[in-house]
């Protein structure tokens, strides 16, 4: 399964929630950064890289995560894309730097703390492995 995490514009923290989500899985990810100016996963993860960014661009994704932007108007954009491309929403991530503060300490945002953003990772992984379920009894 293939999920892409967006938002409207750079700086939100799409690497972060990123980061988070690998960590927090229970088994092998692949988590790839796609950010053409900066990307800067690998210095959140410890990466083993095993193919080049350029064979995953046309790969689609199968569902989105929208790192909820402060521009409200970017939120939408994506909204919008989901609804129109038929792509499931699984989350609407919150900004937040306890994002950033959770994989300073090298943890997992479910492992540093129980609020809200923790809440809002929980409950994407948990969609997403419903996700899978459905998909894969198909």
């Amino acid at each position: 399964m293939k999920v892409a995490v967006a938002s409207g514009k750079g700086g939100t923290g799409k690497t972060m929630v990123t980061a988070s989500l690998a960590v927090s899985w229970n088994s092998q990810v692949a988590a790839v950064d796609l950010d053409v100016e900066e990307p800067n996963l690998h210095l959140f993860m410890q990466p083993q890289i095993w193919g080049s960014r350029e064979a995953f661009m046309d790969v689609p994704a199968d569902a989105i995560i929208n790192k909820i932007d402060l521009n409200s108007n970017n939120s939408r954009e994506i909204q919008l894309f989901c609804r129109d491309s038929g792509l499931p929403l699984l989350a609407e991530l919150p900004h937040d730097t306890i994002f950033v503060e959770a994989l300073v300490k090298g943890l997992a945002i479910t492992e540093f703390s129980d609020g809200s953003p923790s809440q809002g990772v929980g409950r994407a992984l948990g969609k997403i492995l419903n996700f899978l379920t459905i998909k894969q009894a198909a």
